[in-house]
């Protein structure tokens, strides 16, 4: 039993450490882009960050939401553990996007910006509610809290408008190089992240068996 808890730690590590090795080769051979030079390595981070980091928030409030009805211990902790990542991931994104706002528009953070607006009060409702959740230590509690701020994360980041912040750097590219070269940081960032959660679940499992 130790042997393969171990084995499958190492199994889970190494492919953090690779996901990781392999983005950063991405962005390191990525050639800059004619608009916004080399700043664009990082705007493709940062986009592969702010994906991922709703796709967690979404993934906390539909195992919340399962549990309420099913009733599943392994339900809950997976929704919690992906709150917590999902907050984790928004913190990266947000000082990630204000390396970008620097390099781009030489401030570090741009108030007048909505999506900036959104960004913040994103990470101020979900740490604040998280931290609720956890203080009252209530299963079904925790699971109404992460459905709630799941659905009013999504309700902001899609009513949030652009002022200066591009619709979709993405698409707006003329070439494919870029777009694939996206595509493959933002897989490889939720790979990344999936696999960093599914070891901390397993640690957070065996610290209450």
């Amino acid at each position: 039993m130790f042997f393969d808890t171990l084995s499958s730690r190492t199994h889970l590590l190494k492919s953090i450490v690779i996901s990781a090795f392999l983005i950063t080769l991405i962005l390191i051979f990525l050639p800059p882009e004619k608009t916004l030079g080399p700043v664009i390595k990082l705007v493709y981070l940062h986009a592969a960050l702010v994906q991922t980091s709703l796709l967690l928030f979404v993934t906390a409030g539909v195992t919340g939401f399962l549990d309420l009805f099913l009733n599943r211990k392994r339900l809950y902790a997976w929704s919690m553990v992906s709150q917590k990542m999902a907050i984790i991931t928004w913190v990266f994104y947000l000082l990630s996007s204000m390396i970008v706002t620097y390099l781009s528009w030489g401030v570090a953070i741009a108030w007048e910006e909505p999506r900036v607006q959104m960004s913040i009060r994103v990470f101020i409702l979900s740490l604040v509610f998280f931290i609720v959740s956890v203080w009252l230590n209530n299963r079904k509690i925790g699971d109404i809290i992460n459905i709630i701020t799941a659905v009013l994360v999504v309700l902001l980041s899609l009513t949030a408008v652009n002022i200066r912040h591009p619709n979709n750097p993405v698409g707006e590219s003329e070439s494919v190089l870029y777009a694939i070269a996206f595509y493959f940081v933002l897989v490889l960032t939720m790979i990344f992240t999936l696999q960093l959660m599914r070891l901390i679940f397993k640690n957070t499992l065996e610290q209450k068996e």
